[in-house]
């Protein structure tokens, strides 16, 4: 019997992370990468689309719909394992 594992993306999530903290790595992506910013679409208030190259990527997501309260939310990263 043999079995196979495939990762096609890597995802970590930090909770209680500061609005300001988030901007912080705005302004540091804009100055190295290509960058694409939505705000208030799907479920997450701000996504963040930084890329490299067509292979390299990253995409942050920050503050869940569900989290209403509080001034510290989510902030999810994405990209792919290789990277």
């Amino acid at each position: 019997m043999e079995i196979e594992v495939s990762i096609d993306k890597f995802v970590i999530d930090y909770n209680d992370v500061p609005h300001s903290a988030f901007l912080r790595v705005y302004m540091l992506g804009v100055k190295k990468y290509q960058v694409k910013m939505k705000i208030y679409s799907g479920t997450y208030s701000y996504e963040l689309h930084m890329r490299k190259s067509d292979d390299v990527y990253i995409h942050m997501y920050f503050k869940n719909f569900r989290e209403t309260e509080g001034h510290l939310h989510t902030l999810r990263i994405e990209t792919r394992p290789e990277h």
